[in-house]
This record gives structure tokens, C-alpha cells and sequence, in this order.
């Protein structure tokens, strides 16, 4: 039964709206940077393009976080190669491990932990905040994230280990306290089966159901790029989820210069018609926490499952269900707002960009959340 939102409940539903405009807007990582030199005192944030103090000005996110919007009370679940509790991620209560369900578990010393490096850059663009003036903070600095480990040093992975990881987020997603209202996925898969009846797409559409806005990858150059692939990796290719594209803002802080980044998958790599990425987010040169040791600093991390970072939100004010309607909003508010869609220099088929389209998204959310009233158990 539906009730009207409170104005504690819209307060809630802001803080969703910010958590998920950061996973969107880091979801399309496919060339990385190391952070190893932020925090130096060679380093300044404030000459480097690239850097997250000025993305994030850039895309408008820091006036969300003027007006108080920064994630608080929204949890992430990032389903990758765990995270390491390195400056900006290792504050009390920051990280929330779930199950650790790689083939590293039962090593004690490695449990939990990122051998790889990729869950915790991911971490760090969606929620990293070291709590410094001037310091790194992630798009959403305030909210919490929960890992869910199951990749290990070389990114290997089984999709089984990822299905079991979202049906643990489904399943305890308000357990004890949680509030986990977005699933990042930041990979894909090869797959050539119809989502219909693909094991993985599955379980991200019964995610969705659930209330978990899912956001995937769209998948970079290689394995979806043949040609009996779906030209979106997989779940990606699903139409029930948000898929995303990677663009390279082309160090500037204006959108429309903006490409479809060249490692970004695109509908164009299929031989017949087939989805395109919905979205199209910042994905090149992205600056993000590093572990000491690891594989990051690769333009894409190894492993067996190797593709953008991806994956997005989900959360109402209540226990509502995230359903086809949010997803449409946001894609037609983006369109009617006149947003530019960024695209290869051949014409190739093309997602909506949301670089420096914060408005744009929060017309969307707020159109749709805070005029259907809050969903009740």
C-alpha cells in the first residue's frame, strides 16, 4: 500500500539519488590511473583534468554535496575482488564484509582482502573519502560500501561466485542495519546465450525486482566484440538493467567534446541488431585508490572476466521495487533535456551521456520517486 513521502523520507530518497548518480558516473572505467601520486606534495589536484576534485566539479556532483547530498545512509554492494583498507576506505564503519566467495576464502591472510587492486579502485571512485580538506573524496563520499569478494589476484572469477554474491545482497539486503540499494558490477562476461535464459542475467533481474537498481559494464573491446557475441557483455546485455559505456571527457571539463571512449563496447560490434549501452559515463583516466602491490595500474585489470566498471544503485525512501519505470525516467529525462549523445567518429550506435548532466538525473529520480509515494511491506 502506498503512502505519500514525509519530508524524512524525501531526505532518504536524496541520499539514494547521490548514491546512484556515483556508481553512474564511475561505472564506465576502462583506462585507469593509479592514485599513488595524490596526496604527494608533487601532486595538485587542482592542475590535473583528471583528478576527482575536478571530475566531480566538472559533472556537477559537488553540488550535491553543498546541499547535503553525499550518500549518507545508502549502502553499495561491490561485487569484485574485495577491498583493501587503504587511506579514504578504511574509516569505522566504511567497508561491511559480506561473504567472501573466491578461491582465496580459506587463506586467512588473503580473506576478504583485494589481491587484485580493481574492487577497491571501484570503491574508492564510488565512496572513498579520506576526510581531509582538499583530500580524495568518491562521488558519493558518504556512503558505505559492502564487499563482496569474489575475484582474486589475476581478477579470475566463476560467473556461479558472482550469481551466489547478488543472491546474498538480495536476500540480506536490510539485514541488521544494511540499506544496500545498488549493485556495481564492473565486468562482464562473454556469454552468447539469450538473456532470456542466461543463469546471470537472471539473477540481476531478480536483484531489480528486489528494489536493487543494477548497473553493469557494458563491456570493453574483446571477448563481446566477435562475432556471435551479444555486442554488450553479459548481464549487461539485459534490458532490464542500466548498462553503461565508457566516454573520455578529452581533459576538459565541458561535456560535448566528450567521445565514446575506444575500448567502450557499442551495438555497432554486433552483425545484427542488438542493445546499445544506455548510458554513457566518464570512463578514461578516472583517478582512484590504489593497493600497494597490485595489477591496476594496467590500462584494464587481468582476469577471466575483464570488462568497464560498472554497475549502479538502487534504493526508494522505502522498501519500494526499482522497476522498468525508473529506468525509463531517467533515460527520457536525459533525452528531453536535450543531452548530447556521445558517439564514435564513424556514427556507431551510441548511449546517452550523463557527464555534467546532474540536473538532467535529478529531474528524472525526481519525477519518478518522489511522486509515486513510498511502497510498504
Amino acid at each position: 500500500m502506498g503512502s505519500s513521502l514525509t519530508q524524512r523520507d524525501g531526505s532518504r530518497f536524496r541520499a539514494w539519488q547521490a548514491t546512484l548518480l556515483a556508481v553512474l558516473l564511475v561505472m564506465a572505467l576502462g583506462m585507469v590511473r593509479s592514485g599513488a601520486s595524490w596526496g604527494s606534495t608533487a601532486y595538485d589536484a587542482t592542475s590535473d583534468p583528471y583528478s576527482m576534485q575536478n571530475m566531480t566539479a566538472a559533472d556537477g556532483v559537488q553540488t550535491w554535496w553543498n546541499a547535503g547530498y553525499t550518500g549518507k545512509g545508502v549502502d553499495v554492494a561491490v561485487i569484485d575482488t574485495g577491498v583493501a583498507p587503504v587511506t579514504g576506505l578504511n574509516g569505522p564503519g566504511k567497508v561491511i564484509n559480506g561473504p567472501d566467495l573466491s578461491l582465496e576464502s580459506q587463506n586467512p591472510s588473503l580473506q576478504y582482502l583485494d589481491t587484485n587492486g580493481h574492487g577497491t579502485f571501484m570503491a574508492g571512485l564510488i565512496a572513498g573519502n579520506d576526510g581531509q580538506p582538499g583530500g580524495y573524496r568518491g562521488v558519493a563520499p558518504d556512503a558505505r560500501i559492502v564487499s563482496l569478494k569474489v575475484g582474486v589476484a589475476d581478477g579470475g572469477v566463476d560467473v556461479s561466485q558472482v550469481i551466489a554474491a547478488i543472491d546474498w545482497v538480495v536476500q540480506h539486503r536490510n539485514d541488521n542495519g544494511l540499506n544496500i540499494r545498488v549493485i556495481n558490477l564492473s565486468y562482464g562476461t562473454n556469454g552468447t546465450q539469450a538473456y532470456q535464459v542466461d543463469p546471470l542475467a537472471y539473477a540481476v533481474e531478480q536483484a531489480w525486482k528486489a528494489g536493487i537498481v543494477v548497473v553493469a559494464a557494458g563491456g570493453n573491446s574483446g571477448y563481446e566484440k566477435g562475432a556471435s557475441a551479444q555486442g554488450l557483455a553479459d548481464p549487461a546485455y539485459d534490458p532490464q538493467i542500466l548498462a553503461v559505456g565508457g566516454a573520455d571527457s578529452t581533459g576538459t571539463p565541458t561535456p560535448w567534446d566528450d567521445n565514446v571512449a575506444s575500448y567502450s563496447a557499442t551495438a555497432a560490434s554486433c552483425s545484427s541488431a542488438c542493445r546499445a549501452p544506455d548510458l554513457i559515463a566518464p570512463g578514461s583516466h578516472m583517478q582512484g585508490l590504489r593497493v600497494p602491490g597490485s595489477y591496476i595500474d594496467q590500462n584494464n585489470p587481468a582476469g577471466v572476466i575483464r570488462r568497464p566498471a560498472p554497475a549502479l544503485p538502487a534504493a526508494h525512501a522505502g522498501p519500494g521495487e526499482a522497476d522498468a519505470q525508473l529506468r525509463q525516467a531517467l533515460l527520457l529525462q536525459l533525452e528531453a533535456g536535450g543531452v548530447r549523445r556521445a558517439r564514435h567518429e564513424q556514427g556507431l550506435r551510441r548511449g546517452r551521456s550523463v557527464c555534467g548532466r546532474v540536473a538532467a538525473v535529478q529531474r528524472a529520480l525526481d519525477g519518478h520517486g518522489l511522486s509515486r509515494g513510498v511502497a510498504r511491506h
